[in-house]
């Protein structure tokens, strides 16, 4: 972005968990905001951006399905490739983090809630499908976001 230009970025720090090897400022962009740098076209100065160090641009997977739900495919496109670019935090999807919690708290309160054996096949079989860097959702969308957006639909 131009310094002459207002900026809409507004860096935002929380307490809460952070991602495997983020430290420094972590700002979570809102969908409006990954819309606004695509009209722009200022995709280059974004990821110049994201390249500061001690800066972690996070995307939550709930703002990539908004954005597959766009009906202007070219422009979907064109948000969802800086959406997916690798130099972006990929965050676990909320409903994760939020069920982590909640063990968390089990495993502190009420240990003889879980079980001894856990069956985890499942469980790590859709984790590793957010977390894979060569394969899983992430992958997917960056290389075929039309498939994507069908799925959700």
């Amino acid at each position: 972005m131009n310094d002459a230009s207002p900026q809409p970025f507004r860096v935002v720090t929380t307490p809460d968990r952070t991602p495997q090897g983020c430290k420094g400022t972590r700002v979570l962009i809102d969908s409006n905001i990954w819309r606004y740098v695509v009209d722009r076209n200022d995709q280059g100065s974004f990821l110049d951006l994201a390249r500061s160090p001690g800066l972690h641009i996070q995307i939550a997977p709930a703002v990539v399905y908004e954005a597959l739900r766009l009906q202007n495919i070219p422009l979907r496109n064109r948000i969802i490739e800086l959406m997916s670019h690798r130099r972006m935090v990929r965050l676990m999807p909320e409903a994760y983090s939020e069920s982590m919690e909640i063990l968390g708290e089990i495993r502190e309160q009420h240990p003889e809630w879980l079980r001894r054996a856990p069956d985890l096949v499942f469980f790590e079989r859709l984790r590793k499908d957010w977390t894979k860097r060569t394969g899983g959702f992430w992958v997917r969308v960056e290389q075929g976001p039309d498939r994507e957006a069908q799925r959700l639909a």
